[in-house]
């Protein structure tokens, strides 16, 4: 978004979302197909999710409603996915089809996004479409998972309380 007006919008196929999903359960996890305007909770751990900190800890920072996942007319970004007790993690990250990769962040939380779909790619397609001079850039993160971020901006930040692996970085 620049200026209030969204320039560029990355949705992935309803089917993609669909396996993922699927995957998803096989793995144990609570799946949250989550776009621009839509969240979505699996039916299955739906009263879970509505019970949890977390969901009161959303609603707190997020203004989105919160649905059962479906698959028609959807627009969505990532897939992500709540642990559960039964979780396997391992198991489902070497299952992840080879157009997308996940983002784990600690024991409770991990998204599945497509591989062209990066923070880093966006910066790239807004310096190159909004005329920015590279020169003008930078990017403060706190996460591994903005490394890419990072890379792209003429001048990156890792937040003093950053997760040490970004730090080492």
């Amino acid at each position: 978004e620049y200026h209030g007006k969204t320039l560029y919008v990355s949705e992935m196929p309803a089917e993609d979302v669909r396996k993922i999903v699927e995957n998803l359960r096989k793995y144990h996890f609570a799946a949250n197909p989550e776009g621009k305007n839509e969240f979505y909770i699996d039916p299955d751990y739906m009263e879970t999710f509505l019970a949890s900190e977390r969901y009161r800890n959303f609603l707190k920072n997020e203004i989105k409603e919160i649905m059962p996942v479906r698959y028609d007319n959807i627009h969505i970004a990532k897939v992500g996915a709540y642990y559960t007790p039964e979780s396997d993690r391992e198991s489902y990250l070497k299952s992840v089809d080879e157009g997308y990769y996940c983002m784990v962040y600690g024991e409770h939380y991990l998204e599945t996004v497509p591989k062209k779909t990066t923070k880093g790619n966006a910066i790239k397609w807004m310096i190159d479409n909004l005329g920015i001079n590279y020169e003008d850039t930078y990017a403060f993160a706190d996460t591994y998972a903005d490394l890419d971020m990072l890379k792209a901006v003429c001048h990156p930040f890792a937040m003093g309380n950053g997760e040490k692996e970004l730090l080492a970085a």
